[in-house]
């Protein structure tokens, strides 16, 4: 025998899912040589290692209102 389970459509449409932040920290980390085959110079990755007292934190609304605008592409080439 089976079963079926009958979920009314009414309901799961109703079951919006959502995530919402409040804050965020922006840490920075140091460049290390890396793993990855890359064909453009050594390969490069973050660090593990941060430092707290350079974290900063901010509330999400005013992080968004004050930031700057987005890097483009060329920008976020590593020299």
């Amino acid at each position: 025998s089976t079963s079926t389970i009958m979920m009314d459509e009414s309901q799961s449409s109703m079951r919006r899912r959502s995530v919402c932040f409040t804050s965020l920290e922006i840490r920075s980390y140091g460049v290390t040589l890396g793993n990855a085959p890359t064909f453009h110079g050594p390969p490069v990755t973050l660090d593990w290692d941060y430092d707290p007292a350079e974290t900063e934190k901010f509330d999400v609304d005013v992080y968004e209102h004050h930031r700057y605008a987005r890097r483009t592409q060329s920008e976020l080439v590593i020299p």
